[in-house]
This record gives structure tokens, sequence and C-alpha cells, in this order.
């Protein structure tokens, strides 16, 4: 039987690591409440959160994001919950600040093979040769082919998983596994007193 949530446990790491499919089994296991950053921005702006980011920048899309954090974070010093950030929210300080005072950090470090193999299982070819549903990342560099969206994602990869280093209290290794093996792993790491496994 699950202990109640002492701690806010804020889940953060690459697009498609699972953030969201794990943070949902995790506030069922311990009966609290799940939020998820991107949902939250988009319900808040009532806009999708790559329209935000292609249309209005950068910058408007991080404000949004800071806000949507600093209110969650509020809220989670009355009753630890789950939180799921996107996958961009090692860039911006002033979101990592606020979050910082609500729990702990778990970097979901699902490797780069497998990242990169659901991006590109996700990736839609148009007939025009570009593709389309790709990270914005990604897109903005407007890859011909799968090797390039390969290529593209690799040196994403490594910049972005030296930041979730560095931020986070706990990092999982999640393996090519059941979802629930991997939920089980999170747990364990975050159970116990080493900071990785």
């Amino acid at each position: 039987m699950q202990k109640n949530l002492e701690n806010t446990i804020i889940l953060c790491g690459i697009k498609h690591c699972g953030k969201t499919t794990h943070g949902r089994r995790l506030a069922l296991i311990f009966r609290c409440r799940f939020f998820d950053t991107d949902d939250e921005i988009e319900k808040q702006t009532g806009r999708k959160v790559r329209e935000i980011y292609r249309m209005e920048g950068e910058d408007v899309f991080r404000s949004a994001e800071t806000e949507v954090c600093s209110r969650l974070a509020a809220e989670a010093q009355s009753e630890p919950c789950i939180i799921a950030t996107g996958g961009g929210i090692c860039n911006n300080r002033d979101a990592l600040k606020v979050l910082h005072t609500a729990g702990i950090f778990v970097f979901l470090d699902a490797g780069e093979k497998n990242t990169s193999d659901r991006i590109v299982q996700e990736a839609v070819y148009n007939s025009d040769g570009s593709y389309s549903n790709l990270p914005v990342y990604i897109a903005k560099e407007n890859p011909h082919t799968e090797k390039e969206i390969v290529s593209i994602f690799h040196r994403f990869y490594v910049d972005r998983a030296s930041k979730y280093k560095d931020i986070a209290d706990f990092i999982v290794s999640l393996e090519y596994d059941s979802v629930r093996k991997n939920t089980e792993r999170i747990l364990t790491v975050i159970n116990s007193t080493d900071k990785s496994v």
C-alpha cells in the first residue's frame, strides 16, 4: 500500500518520455491531483501550446508557462500533487524557480533512441516532401528525411538531457518496458535515498 504523498513530485524530461502517462498513474497510486502544465496553459489561454509558440514566439509562451507554474506551486503548498512539466521547462528559469519551492524534480530519461523513435513514428510525411506533426524545435529546421529528424533530435537531446540532470533531485532511467514496470521504477527511486537508478 502506497503512503500518502508527502512532497509534490514534478516530472520533467524531453517530450515523449512519458511524463503525462506516468504522472496520471502516480496520481492514482497516491490518490492525489495531477496537473500537466501544457494542458493548464491551454485551459488558461484557450489556445494550443504549439500555436502560441509558433504564432507569438517563445517569450509569450514562457510567460504563460511561468504564470501557470506559479499557480500550481501555490496550490501544491497546501496539498501535494503530481505535476508533469512541458518539455522545454529546463529553459524557463522563472518557472523553475517557482516550481523548486513546491516539490522535488524527477527527470524521466527514456533514452535517446526510444524518444527519437517515438518522434519519427508520430511524424507525418506530406506530399510536398516535408514533415508535419513534429516538435517545434525540429519542425523549424524543416527536415526532409527521417535521418535529418534523428540528427536534429540528437543535438537537442544532448543539450536537454544535460540541463535536466542539473535541475533534477532524482533521475529515473526508463527502460523499453511496460508502463507499469517503468512506473514502479519511478516509485523505487522517489522512495529511496539514491539520486538515480
